[in-house]
């Protein structure tokens, strides 16, 4: 952690800055979720085209890669809430059978 001097705090000050602890706000991934419930309302689906949203449509691609790669090192952490967020929306998941 860095610490701050009573110069920085002084300087924080005169600016303004706000000490007061903020209420959590949306991880990215939930700010995706609620992008992607905007979308099925608008649409009435999930199956995001690149030409309609390229950063929604590579959100959903790479939320089908880590569904493919769970327990694997790296990418999006997906845990059960995730998965279950995602489900009530209708996400369509990749088939993995053909997977070890």
């Amino acid at each position: 952690p860095v610490k701050l001097t009573e110069d920085h705090i002084a300087s924080l000050d005169s600016l303004g800055f706000d000490w007061t602890q903020s209420t959590r706000t949306a991880t990215p991934f939930e700010k995706r979720i609620n992008e992607l419930r905007l979308y099925k309302q608008k649409h009435g689906h999930v199956n995001v085209k690149r030409r309609e949203d390229k950063s929604l449509a590579q959100f959903c691609a790479s939320i089908k890669h880590a569904y493919r790669n769970i327990g694997k090192a790296g990418g999006i952490k997906l845990t059960h809430d995730r998965i279950a967020s995602l489900d009530a929306l209708g996400f369509v998941w990749p088939n993995t059978s053909s997977f070890g």
